[in-house]
């Protein structure tokens, strides 16, 4: 604990406390999110925007985060703990009036009762709702269902599955209301919904929450490429701004697809400043990511601002970043123009390929990714032959996917001539890449070649080893113990030594006992002036 909010004002510089009251009797104090009785996320509009993050449990601060990052409590924190004391001070909320609460569309937060009750209320209220009524009411009942799980770390399955579950309850299962697409909307929250619970879901791509925003995903494209009414053009606005104004819903980065959508929904320039307003207001929530989405998001509105009044929209200042391309083509995509979007991207790699090769890669990965979910397998192919060559690795995965591309090809030719331009073209890693391929598709004599020609691959020469048991030849042998040899001497410490000679033992204890004692001699007599591994080895092979 920091200390009691109300003790806040001998904890405070005076000075700190004045600016404090300033920022918050004139309004500058913004509550972004309280997701719970304890975490408040403000906004405050300094010389610059400023967030921050009070954690308090009843009376006492428990912790708190500037993006000042003033070391000492800063007149930011000051602003809060006024809002606060806001009722000691008289100064009132700055919150709109409420309006009337529809008891007939109201739904319980607690969701854990007898889920045939649950059901039967459910589904006795949806059929009241209004098409106006629809964004608002889901938005209330999906709250309610993922809301006792944002304070975890991780989901546990039966915890992530309980949420999946009740979230299928929501769907009618009686006919569909024939005056608007309940659909529309019940896809629409459960996506910006739902995203939040995404930072606690592991890195799990046949999650069930993973797939079911996926499944929202696609849904509300079907919708859009039909043509959306005014009432649910209104509805994405409202969640559009809902994903870039809480710094919570922020962070979970659905917002990219509400924005590269807006190009296409949004129709009039108010709806478009809107936007444009709480973007800007709005911190990258990743500043080492590979592509800064905030200044994607920031070009697409760009461009649609230049469509609806007619603007110059200036792109030099990032002709070689891979924001622009991506931006522009995700707009294209949008609008179901993929070839035209595809030859934007292939332009601007060209471009970049001679002027910033990290770029480049940022930028083909994306390429790689859209090609995969939009099916142009050509351009998948290419790009991963292009990043295989270009790139600082081959992850698995990538080339599993690339041999799935080159089903019909003869796998010979194929690994030949992915080796041939990695040899003659990559500026990176060589012998690593070409090991992962060679692996990977069996071609251990062509690897072992490689390996002659280096240094300290013993590692990799124990698995090609152990794939070629019981084979064993006096070349390879010789190979063999000369790479262990190398291994120990580069390892240095004993300990690190023993390690070395414990992989080789994986191997050479099932080879044929005279294959065994022919190798194990060899390294006894290389090991003869290392004395503690010697002694270690001779523990083993008495």
């Amino acid at each position: 604990m920091l200390f009691n909010q109300k003790e806040f004002e001998q904890k405070i510089d005076e000075s700190e406390l004045k600016k404090g009251l300033g920022f918050f009797a004139n309004h500058k104090l913004e509550l972004l999110s309280n997701l719970n009785s304890t975490d408040f996320y403000f906004l405050l509009k300094d010389k610059k925007l400023v967030e921050i993050h009070v954690k308090k449990k009843g009376d006492n601060i428990l912790n708190y985060n500037c993006s000042c990052k003033t070391e000492s409590y800063c007149r930011h924190l000051a602003a809060t703990l006024f809002y606060f004391q806001e009722e000691l001070l008289l100064f009132s909320k700055r919150e709109k009036k409420a309006k009337p609460v529809n008891n007939k569309l109201n739904v319980k937060a607690d969701f854990y009762g007898d889920k045939k009750l649950f059901e039967h209320d459910l589904f006795s209220k949806q059929e009241s709702v209004t098409e106006k009524d629809a964004f608002n009411y889901y938005t209330q009942l999906i709250k309610s269902i993922i809301k006792p799980y944002l304070n975890q770390i991780n989901l546990q399955e039966s915890q992530a599955a309980d949420i999946y579950h009740k979230i299928l309850v929501v769907f009618p299962k009686t006919k569909r209301n024939k005056i608007y697409n309940v659909d529309f909307y019940i896809y629409l929250t459960i996506l910006i919904e739902v995203s939040q619970v995404l930072n606690i879901v592991e890195n799990n791509a046949t999650h069930p929450i993973i797939n079911l925003i996926k499944t929202c995903k696609k849904k509300l494209e079907q919708f859009i490429y039909k043509g959306l009414g005014n009432l649910e053009i209104k509805a994405w606005l409202q969640a559009s701004i809902q994903s870039v104004k809480n710094v919570v819903y922020f962070n979970t980065e659905i917002y990219p697809f509400f924005i590269s959508y807006a190009t296409v929904v949004i129709n009039n320039t108010n709806d478009l400043s809107q936007l444009q307003l709480h973007i800007k207001k709005r911190k990258e929530s990743n500043r080492f990511a590979d592509i800064k989405r905030k200044v994607v998001a920031e070009i697409q509105l760009s461009v649609l601002e230049n469509e609806l009044t007619g603007k110059n929209f200036d792109q030099r200042n990032y002709d070689f970043s891979a924001e622009l391309p991506v931006a522009l083509a995700e707009i294209q995509f949008c609008r179901k123009k993929h070839v035209a979007g595809f030859k934007l991207l292939q332009d601007h790699a060209n471009k970049l390929k001679r002027n910033n090769i990290n770029i480049y890669l940022n930028l083909i990965e994306f390429i790689i990714e859209k090609a995969h979910d939009l099916n142009f397998k050509k351009i998948e192919e290419n790009y991963l032959r292009e990043y295989f060559i270009f790139g600082y690795h081959v992850s698995l995965p990538m080339l599993n996917r690339y041999f799935e591309l080159n089903i019909n090809s003869n796998k010979n030719e194929a690994t030949t001539d992915l080796i041939d331009k990695i040899k003659s073209d990559s500026p990176h890693y060589t012998f690593d890449k070409l090991a992962v391929i060679l692996l990977h598709q069996n071609r251990l004599d062509d690897l072992i070649t490689e390996i002659k020609k280096e240094k300290n691959k013993f590692s990799i020469l124990n698995q090609i080893a152990i794939k070629k048991l019981p084979y064993l030849n006096s070349s390879f042998a010789d190979l063999y113990v000369k790479q262990l040899i190398n291994a120990i001497e580069a390892a240095k410490y004993p300990y690190f030594q023993k390690q070395v000679f414990n992989l080789a033992n994986s191997y050479i204890s099932q080879l044929h006992p005279d294959f065994k004692k022919e190798i194990v001699s060899i390294i006894k007599e290389k090991l003869i002036y290392d004395k503690y591994v010697l002694q270690y080895v001779l523990e083993i092979y008495p």
